[in-house]
């Protein structure tokens, strides 16, 4: 069985925006069962609308991708590894986001595939997480 696809804030956002074309055509050529996000991105993602007007645009597309896309609790688990990374990260001075930490762990946890454009900070977490860059083709 394929591995599942995490896909980060990031390329949400990107997805939702319609900002690269290629981030579209993975997500459209990707099988949608094993398409997922993590509740912390969900949370930034609605954290994100809270300064538009409620009749923006963006509240209409992020709510009709939160609809279409599986949302995954962060559990117990993914705690467990993210006071691991944190703990590596921040002890050795290259600390990332909270939020990327949470969503990396959970990465993990899940041995899923974190999908994102944000490859610098999450190699730091290689090889214990792999990652995809659906951006790359673009730059």
């Amino acid at each position: 069985m394929a591995s599942l696809l995490l896909i980060d804030t990031d390329i949400a956002s990107y997805f939702i925006k319609a900002r690269y074309p290629s981030v579209t055509a993975r997500f459209a050529a990707a099988d949608a069962s094993r398409l997922s996000i993590s509740a912390v991105t969900q949370a930034e993602l609605l954290y994100g609308l809270k300064s538009l007007d409620p009749a923006h645009r963006l509240h209409l597309a992020v709510h009709r991708f939160l609809r279409e896309i599986r949302i995954l609790p962060w559990g117990e688990e993914a705690a467990e590894i993210h006071a691991d990374i944190r703990y590596q990260l921040v002890s050795g001075g290259i600390a990332i986001g909270e939020m990327d930490m949470m969503i990396a762990a959970q990465a993990i946890a899940l041995e899923a595939t974190l999908v994102t454009n944000n490859v610098r900070h999450y190699a730091r977490l290689s090889p214990a997480l792999s990652i995809e860059n659906w951006v790359s083709a673009e730059e």
